[in-house]
């Protein structure tokens, strides 16, 4: 189920940092932030009187709602950080049974445009080495976190964390090759990858960082 802190909680807290450092930048740790529009709408009210600047996680229909994103703007935030996953459908569909996401890739870039066109800024995130990612997957994703101006990135290794059903389908097909649990940091590989190699998977990952964090695509 989903819960969330009371609005007076919210506030408190913001403003035992603001007693700190009232210049602070807040970053607030909800994996979803906006999922009950109501109630987030309330709460983005009354952070607006506080006067921060912050930023949050949320998932990409939040560009379907102009007034919720005009309120984002409003009340001080300046970046969202977004899970893209995968920028292919394949992808999309082996990371997620219901495919809500593998339905959303058509829109990923309509709203992106529309997030940027209200002043907010994005960090988007994405994981390699579904069975659905072949090496091309690499070029495709960086070609897409440029060509969509992504203010900043996150790249990272499918993990199956044990206790998980990612965990058990690799473990019944013989895949998972380290069981040192220090090494399930989402950028070491610890499991073989359906359509490519272990080192191709790593060698991969570690390529769209050092292009997309280049000097020369920074200054782009």
């Amino acid at each position: 189920s989903y819960r969330h802190k009371t609005i007076e909680q919210v506030i408190r807290e913001v403003s035992a940092i603001q007693a700190i450092d009232k210049n602070a930048f807040i970053f607030f740790a909800d994996d979803n932030m906006f999922i009950d529009r109501d109630f987030s709408k309330e709460l983005l009210g009354e952070i607006e009187r506080l006067g921060i600047k912050w930023g949050t996680q949320t998932d990409i229909s939040v560009a379907n709602d102009d007034d919720l994103l005009k309120r984002i703007h409003a009340s001080g935030c300046r970046w969202l950080f977004i899970g893209f996953e995968n920028v292919t459908n394949e992808g999309l569909r082996f990371l997620d049974h219901k495919e809500w996401k593998a339905k959303q890739l058509a829109t990923y870039e309509r709203s992106i445009n529309k997030i940027h066109s209200n002043n907010l800024q994005i960090w988007g995130s994405f994981m390699f080495g579904g069975d659905g990612d072949t090496t091309d997957v690499f070029n495709k994703t960086l070609d897409f976190a440029l060509r969509n101006e992504l203010y900043s990135g996150s790249f990272t290794i499918l993990t199956p964390l044990p206790g998980t059903g990612m965990f058990q389908y690799m473990r019944k097909q013989n895949r998972i090759i380290d069981y040192d649990w220090s090494r399930y940091t989402f950028w070491d590989v610890v499991f073989k990858p359906y359509a490519m190699t272990p080192d191709e998977l790593a060698k991969g990952v570690a390529w769209v960082y050092e292009n997309f964090y280049s000097l020369e695509n920074i200054k782009k």
